[in-house]
């Protein structure tokens, strides 16, 4: 960077982002440059296919060459250790956030098929594995055989393996039991965490981003059930 200027680093985990912008690309050459200058392996000996994204989370680089740098938690800091000027600014949420219109919730409600009597559960945003999706379901399985009125709602688009999902959804006869809502307005995404009774926000392995919707949740006094790991714990 011959200009280099202020960097907010949100996943401090890049890896996908620097592969598919310059790899594959004409400007393959600024990859390899990256992989050297954050980790110190010569071009000779770098195969890009063969690089572990969690292993290699390439933010190093982007770093060592800003002025500045901002994460949003300690452990991403962490993971720039060594480098200067890498500043630790917390994700926040607007404070006025408790409350919304009672109408859209409603609505929310009556689209969504949830009785009064029932225990909602959200898991939020662009929903992939990393969410733990998988082993949500299977908790809610669990708990539905035990007879607890629990409900999960998936909020939000499905970035990868929908069809193994819808499978198993299937295949644990959850269909009254587990709704996918698609893609949200911000209206309906701060309702449907007014409505629930927990959100679910799980990541295994992480990509070292704090999640507004976490701190969303936080705001409307929402319990929040967090993966004990990473930048979470």
């Amino acid at each position: 960077c011959e200009r280099p200027r202020i960097a907010v680093i949100h996943d401090s985990n890049i890896h996908s982002f620097m592969s598919g912008a310059f790899f594959h690309s004409d400007d393959q050459e600024l990859f390899f440059k990256a992989v050297e200058d954050g980790y110190g392996i010569d071009r000779e000996d770098c195969d890009p296919d063969q690089l572990d994204m969690f292993e290699y989370p390439m933010s190093r680089a982007i770093a060592a060459r800003s002025r500045a740098t901002i994460v949003h938690n300690r452990w991403a800091r962490q993971h720039l250790d060594g480098i200067d000027s890498v500043y630790v600014i917390p994700h926040g949420a607007a404070s006025n956030l408790r409350t919304c219109d009672p109408g859209l919730i409603a609505r929310l409600r009556k689209r969504l098929s949830l009785g009064s009597h029932e225990f909602v559960a959200v898991t939020m945003g662009y929903v992939n594995r990393l969410k733990r999706v998988p082993i949500i379901v299977q908790a809610i399985a669990q708990l539905r055989a035990l007879g607890y009125p629990v409900r999960l709602v998936i909020g939000g688009s499905i970035t990868d393996e929908q069809e193994w999902l819808l499978h198993q959804i299937t295949e644990l006869e959850l269909h009254d039991a587990v709704t996918v809502t698609g893609y949200l307005t911000d209206d309906e995404f701060d309702g449907l965490i007014q409505l629930s009774n927990v959100v679910l926000n799980l990541r295994y392995p992480s990509m070292g981003e704090s999640s507004g919707t976490m701190y969303k949740a936080m705001a409307r006094e929402k319990p929040c059930i967090v993966s004990n790991y990473g930048q979470f714990a």
